[in-house]
């Protein structure tokens, strides 16, 4: 575990900031609050420690809805400063909520590109 990530880890009393439950499977992963491509660097001021599962489910309502992303990750950023368990609950219930939608809008998303080509190109 990198050292960031595992400052986060220990800090925050295990505590996945995206609600996520442990698992043999589920490994602690670093999420970066202001993006990579953001010019977020990956700091402990910037990290949040996520189990796998949650950051994939995160990541996915990122593509689909960056400006629920954006409200999630100043919730991140508010349960660092005050700690109440309360924050990390809304945002597993939101994550909860977005990721079936995020994931049904990204196949019909995909599904229509297809279409779209297919109508272009001819049949593959």
């Amino acid at each position: 575990m990198k050292k960031s990530l595992k400052r986060l880890v220990v800090n925050y009393n295990n505590t996945c900031m995206m609600g996520g439950v442990s698992t043999q499977k589920n490994k602690w992963t670093y999420h970066h609050i202001l993006s990579k491509h953001e010019g977020g660097e990956k700091s402990y001021k910037n990290g949040a420690s996520v189990y796998d599962d949650r950051h994939k489910k995160f990541n996915m309502i990122e593509i689909a809805f960056p400006l629920i992303t954006e409200v999630l990750n100043e919730m991140i950023e508010e349960y660092k400063m005050v700690k109440d368990d309360l924050i990390i609950a809304d945002i597993r219930q939101d994550i909860d909520k977005y990721y079936p939608r995020a994931k049904h809008y990204l196949k019909t998303r995909r599904a229509k590109s297809l279409q779209v080509r297919r109508d272009y190109n001819g049949d593959f």
